[in-house]
């Protein structure tokens, strides 16, 4: 993949061009997460996680907005590869929507770089709405707020103003790649590999990718829980923070205490 790599948020820092991060291992005993964004977002979709994990980090995929946007969730999954290399393990990867795919794909590819998986409103696979593609391509605006507005149960608010801000700044060019790398995605032939534990969390009111994905990719996975939060939509993890901050913690110290495995 050609470009510049995005920029990685990493904690104390506000954005912008981020340095290698110089964690200490000491920090904390649980596995820390590495978060990574969905289609059209970037870190800043993680505000209300990164501060409730000591030594998480959030990366910006290519494209979101800087660098050139991978155009497959494998291109993205090489890149979170490489990413991986600057970061001390053990660490967990919690990625959201088409993050989800990259987290997933990265296990399946990469394996002896991730030690766990935290999928929230993914799946196996990630079918996308035809006249969502064509709106991206024709009515970038419009299409931009339609989705923030259909992320969120009440699709109204701050929040749906800041998604749609959010996706505006990646760009269209960025959003649609996104879209064709999610309907492109189909992994369900080869979740046997992801030999790392996964929990699985969606919103019981998730529009863009509803429980019953998540459902397919529970069944096919190895190792696997799934967890509905109720009053929630396709952004979860900002809607019921509290419940995702829970979820995500009982799962690093799942793996802390079966000593990685």
């Amino acid at each position: 993949m050609g470009g510049n790599p995005a920029p990685r948020r990493v904690p104390g820092q506000a954005g912008g061009r981020a340095a290698p991060a110089d964690y200490d291992s000491g920090a904390m005993d649980a596995p820390r997460p590495i978060f990574i964004h969905g289609a059209g977002a970037d870190p800043g979709v993680w505000s209300r996680q990164e501060p409730r994990f000591e030594g998480s980090a959030s990366l910006a995929l290519p494209g979101h907005p800087l660098g050139e946007v991978a155009r497959s969730v494998e291109a993205a999954a090489e890149w979170v590869a490489g990413a991986l290399e600057e970061i001390e393990p053990p660490y967990v990867l919690v990625g959201h929507s088409l993050g989800a795919a990259v987290v997933l794909e990265t296990a399946i590819a990469h394996g002896d770089r991730v030690d766990g998986v935290v999928a929230i409103g993914g799946g196996a696979r990630l079918p996308v709405d035809p006249r969502l593609l064509e709106g991206a391509r024709t009515d970038f605006p419009g299409t931009s707020r339609r989705i923030a507005a259909a992320s969120f149960v009440d699709g109204e608010g701050p929040v749906v103003d800041e998604l749609a801000e959010t996706i505006a700044r990646s760009g269209q060019e960025t959003l649609v790649a996104d879209l064709e790398a999610c309907a492109a995605f189909d992994v369900r032939g080869r979740l046997g590999a992801v030999r790392v534990p996964v929990l699985v969390i969606v919103g019981g009111a998730d529009r863009m990718t509803p429980p019953a994905l998540s459902e397919e990719l529970t069944r096919g996975l190895p190792q696997a829980t799934m967890v509905v939060v109720p009053e929630a939509g396709h952004m979860v993890m900002c809607e019921q923070a509290g419940a995702v901050d829970l979820l995500i913690a009982a799962q690093l110290a799942r793996h802390e205490a079966s000593g990685g495995g």
